[in-house]
């Protein structure tokens, strides 16, 4: 069997929850995890954008997140901190009062088209991935992508 090759980059988690749910089921951080439902959306960078992915659908459930990579490239530090910046009105307070990656008030689709205008103003070399944030539901995209025999 052969290892998949590790992709890193810059991604978007679109939410359909309608409760609120913890964004995160570490018990280390009881009592410090905001809570999130489909009124958030996520920005965020991985070095493994499937393992993230599989991260995702552990914490939330996987009928109720659509993890949408954006962009594969290198330097996904300075990229997501140039992104962050954009972003910076649209971040979700933590309760320790602290700004993070969870956002508010602007859909997912409205920031991976900020994301990639991010990176073409500051020069990153990056490749594009397929948006699949234009599927309502998670299972319409999943029925697309495994029709094309790909791994979802």
């Amino acid at each position: 069997m052969t290892k998949k090759k590790k992709m890193s980059g810059i991604y978007v988690v679109k939410l359909f929850n309608e409760e609120l749910m913890p964004a995160d089921i570490d018990s280390r951080r009881e009592g410090t995890v905001i809570e999130v439902n489909k009124l958030n959306c996520k920005v965020g960078k991985t070095i493994d954008l499937n393992k993230r992915r599989k991260d995702y659908e552990r914490v939330f459930g996987p009928e109720n997140v659509c993890f949408c990579p954006v962009a594969e490239l290198e330097e996904v530090d300075e990229a997501e901190n140039h992104v962050l910046n954009r972003l910076e009105e649209y971040q979700v307070e933590g309760k320790t009062g602290i700004s993070n990656e969870w956002l508010e008030r602007i859909t997912a689709e409205e920031v991976r088209d900020i994301i990639l205008n991010v990176l073409d103003q500051n020069d990153f070399e990056y490749t594009e991935l397929p948006n699949i944030l234009k599927y309502k539901r998670k299972s319409v995209y999943i029925k697309r992508f495994q029709k094309r025999g790909r791994e979802v």
